[in-house]
């Protein structure tokens, strides 16, 4: 499971907001793919907390059908229609159009959330569960979880391969298309609005310090991921304590200045990607640092950011 999720999952991180809205070979948006892998996800892992529970090889009963539908989002006349009679291809379309209406922002996240969902309750299962109810010489635990993880990646990988950047050119192009409708909402907040709030206790000066400590992270980490020194960051408290040095470090600096490192900090992360071979802009580890510290972070504080 986990070596296939990489293999899918990770490349999604490349899309960003724009990628999300393009059109896949099959005709639906990359937004609605995701949609649907995740739909699957999350009934799944639903299906097999169930199975733990109470041995049932069923879809679920009504009320726990009407759950999963509500934290998918559908629709109630729709989730009741699929209470009443379940339809493989009427859950498909009701989940893509969930996905087709709404915001890309947080779409990529709350798919790795629904991995992380159904890999719980892989893991939450005995050998013996996971071993009964075999026919033909599969389990109902392995025709599941294969049929709706990395046996469905496979069926949607063509469609993903063709919307990733293959070289250091297509990468920069991706990254400079989010960057300009950042640089383009600074400048329409001028100077004398970086003292206005923008998220919690934070001003926008310091929303701009925090995007300045994750884009200067880019190129030492490249560097890291190079010559094999790279640490994974730890988890949220590691983040949050870069997050607070980040602004911190900046109390003191200028309107003038802030926008100043916060060009020359881009410029810098560009320099960086430019120079990357087409085997590195593959490497997963550089996609994701990339994705997540430039236009996925961006898009996470599109409305602070006034774009």
């Amino acid at each position: 499971m986990d070596e296939a999720w990489t293999a899918f999952g990770g490349p999604t991180l490349a899309l960003g907001a724009r990628g999300l809205r393009e059109r896949t070979s099959v005709g639906w948006t990359y937004a609605e793919m995701i949609g649907h892998v995740r739909a699957w996800h999350v009934l799944t892992a639903r299906r097999l907390r169930a199975y733990a529970q109470t041995g049932a090889i069923d879809l679920p009963d009504a009320e726990t059908s009407r759950a999963v539908f509500a934290e998918l989002g559908l629709a109630p006349a729709r989730a009741e229609a699929l209470v009443r009679a379940w339809s493989t291809d009427a859950f498909n379309a009701a989940v893509a159009e969930v996905a087709a209406g709404a915001s890309t922002h947080g779409l990529v996240p709350s798919l790795f959330a629904s991995y992380r969902q159904l890999r719980d309750a892989v893991a939450a299962l005995s050998d013996a569960q996971i071993q009964a109810h075999a026919e033909e010489g599969r389990s109902f635990v392995e025709a599941l979880v294969e049929g709706n993880s990395y046996g469905h990646y496979a069926e949607h990988r063509s469609e993903l391969e063709p919307a990733l950047p293959r070289t250091a050119a297509e990468l920069v192009a991706r990254v400079d298309s989010d960057w300009t409708a950042v640089r383009d909402a600074v400048r329409r907040k001028g100077r004398a609005g970086l003292a206005e709030p923008a998220i919690e206790d934070w001003a926008y000066k310091d929303l701009l310090a925090h995007l300045i400590g994750w884009l200067q992270d880019v190129p030492r980490r490249i560097a890291a991921i190079r010559t094999g020194s790279d640490r994974p960051i730890a988890g949220q408290a590691e983040i949050d304590a870069y997050n607070a040095r980040s602004v911190a470090e900046r109390k003191l600096v200028g309107p003038e200045a802030i926008i100043d490192e916060l060009n020359t900090s881009y410029r810098l992360v560009r320099d960086s990607l430019i120079g990357l071979s087409d085997a590195e802009v593959r490497d997963p580890r550089i996609r994701g640092l990339v994705a997540t510290r430039t236009y996925l972070h961006w898009d996470e504080h599109a409305e602070e950011l006034g774009r």
